[in-house]
């Protein structure tokens, strides 16, 4: 017997799956007595962008997440779940770290396989001070003999789970539209019933395009739910945000790269690190582009007297690489932006990387240590973001209102695209609504057909493409047939009769 279970091996695996068993219990950090509430209102509060996925991969690696706060009825006390799936070769020592608002709140072993974990870390009075809460994540720690193997940076692999929440007594009930909307993670849940007559779906429709315009992305959800908005919910939420957009001056600038989140303060790391910053040129309302990254480095002293690589890329492609001198501890570049490298959505990307290796040894070197310091910023120059679809906004803002139709009823999944596709297209300071005679935006599908347009002046097809993503318009010929496509936006400056192009 004893033979056989050192041979198979059935022994140390019978332990670890008692150490599973054992040690995948929910874990509670700095259990201390909740701050009495005259209420038991509960409220389950979801990060922002919640079907963003958040993974950490290699060692270091980092990440933040964004909790919006309820505004009107105000948390008493509460708790951070985090829920985690955690990767790990044999061999890994190393933690994944938590922290809040900038200080560390928690810490994981990491151990091999794959390991599902649930941490509760009770939150403070101060913690409730600002609207916003924000946790940061970093994955820290080294794999013996990784850095000789295929494996180098593949140690370890962490996915903060999209169920994990804010868990927060209320003074009062979570009942107000724009606290529904934060409590959702910063989602529009609207309610698409199937006997909702077509007038109140396109209002519905409209409505969740001008939360889209606001950076708050729609959700329908089929059925009359009490857990989503109707129309006059949206209505009565939709100026807070746009009030709120309208607090912040628009779009910043100059734009702060490591004031907070997963990018701010020290980082520990062997060999190299790099930060990441993604921005949308769509943000800023005016769509002037970063011309300038003003680049400030706070970089540590190496054992061996080596000079940093630092290098920055936007959007995979290289537009900075600098050697520092080893006496140097402070570093500070201009680094152009090329404007033709930019899209809609760009990432830019700062590395800082040692050239120390060490000879005749299978390990990662020294310990490292260098800061992207709050002070680096991207500022913007005289060019503007231009493409098909921003000159078909402009034609657009020259009516005096824009009238919105669909020639078939739209499923809860394809409104949700429409939505977006409309927040994309429509202008800010237009009036817009439904209209069920002539219409200057048609949602329309091949599915449904469309005789020939009668002479209305210029036509467009806003479609999206499969590969980018990204929204195309393509002039549509007078008197010719609509191309195939899924769906899709007429748009009909000089508005058309819908008798007549209704197949």
């Amino acid at each position: 017997m004893a033979l056989l279970l050192s041979t198979t091996g059935l022994l140390e695996r019978g332990q670890h799956y008692v150490g599973t068993l054992k040690h995948d219990q929910s874990l509670v950090f700095e259990d201390r007595k909740a701050v009495e509430s005259s209420g038991e209102d509960i409220a389950m509060v979801y990060r922002s962008n919640p079907n963003h996925p958040v993974i950490l991969s290699g060692l270091p690696a980092f990440q933040s997440i964004q909790f919006n706060l309820p505004l009107d009825a105000r948390p008493t006390s509460g708790y951070l779940q985090i829920n985690a799936t955690l990767q790990a070769l044999e061999g890994v020592e190393g933690v994944l770290r938590i922290s809040i608002d900038g200080t560390k709140r928690g810490e994981v072993l990491l151990r091999p396989g794959v390991v599902e974990r649930s941490l509760q870390i009770p939150l403070s009075p101060t913690d409730f001070v600002r609207d916003q809460l924000v946790v940061s994540f970093s994955l820290q720690g080294e794999g013996p003999g990784s850095s000789c193997s295929r494996n180098e940076g593949l140690e370890a692999v962490v996915e903060i789970e999209t169920t994990s929440l804010l868990a927060l007594t209320l003074d009062r009930e979570l009942e107000t539209p724009r606290d529904r909307v934060h409590a959702w993670g910063n989602l529009v849940r609207v309610a698409w019933p199937d006997w909702l007559q077509q007038e109140e779906r396109i209002r519905r429709l409209i409505l969740a395009s001008q939360f889209e315009m606001e950076g708050i992305q729609s959700v329908m959800v089929d059925g009359q739910s009490n857990d989503a908005l109707t129309t006059n919910d949206m209505r009565n939420a939709l100026p807070f945000f746009e009030a709120q957009e309208d607090d912040l001056g628009g779009a910043d600038w100059p734009k702060e790269l490591a004031q907070s989140g997963a990018n701010a303060g020290i980082r520990h790391f062997y060999r190299g690190t790099t930060w990441r910053e993604r921005y949308d040129l769509r943000d800023d309302p005016a769509l002037r582009v970063p011309a300038t990254l003003e680049l400030h480095l706070a970089l540590g002293r190496q054992i061996h007297p080596q000079g940093w690589t630092v290098t920055v890329a936007l959007n995979n492609r290289l537009v900075y690489q600098e050697i520092v001198a080893p006496e140097d501890t402070k570093f500070e570049a201009s680094v152009p932006l090329p404007e033709e490298m930019q899209t809609r959505e760009n990432v830019i990307e700062i590395s800082v990387i040692s050239p120390h290796r060490s000879v005749g040894e299978c390990d990662n070197g020294p310990e490292l240590i260098a800061e992207l310091l709050p002070t680096t910023a991207l500022y913007h120059g005289d060019a503007t973001y231009n493409d098909s679809i921003d000159e078909l906004r402009a034609t657009l803002e020259w009516l005096d209102r824009l009238n919105v139709w669909a020639f078939a009823d739209l499923s809860a999944s394809d409104a949700q695209v429409a939505s977006a596709m409309l927040g994309a297209l429509l202008p800010d300071a237009v009036a817009i609504g439904p209209n069920t005679e002539s219409a200057n935006i048609i949602l329309t599908s091949t599915n449904r057909s469309i005789a020939a347009f009668p002479s209305s002046g210029p036509v467009w097809l806003v479609t999206r493409d499969p590969i980018s993503q990204k929204l195309v318009a393509e002039v549509i010929q007078e008197g010719s047939e609509l191309p195939r496509h899924g769906l899709g936006i007429l748009v009909v400056p000089n508005g058309v009769n819908l008798t007549d192009v209704a197949g």
